[in-house]
């Protein structure tokens, strides 16, 4: 018996999230400009999202809820 055949969609084989996320990482190689990563950075989790901001923005810009979610996961680790 064989498995069964999945078709892929070639449309749905990158995803926005891939989009992103490379956009993440080529603003983190300084490929992109403040005004091009300010919309990625914000569909990214908050710790992929600190990686690439300057200590001045990552503070400036994280929610209340995120600085919580940050402060949790590092007590978590210690």
């Amino acid at each position: 018996m064989q498995a069964p055949q999945i078709k892929e969609n070639p449309a749905m084989a990158y995803t926005i999230d891939d989009i992103a996320r490379d956009m993440a990482y080529g603003l983190l190689r300084g490929q992109l400009s403040a005004d091009q990563r300010r919309p990625v950075l914000q569909r990214l989790p908050p710790e992929e999202r600190m990686a690439g901001m300057t200590p001045d923005e990552r503070l400036r810009g994280l929610k209340p809820w995120e600085i919580r979610y940050l402060r949790d996961k590092l007590n978590a680790t210690r």
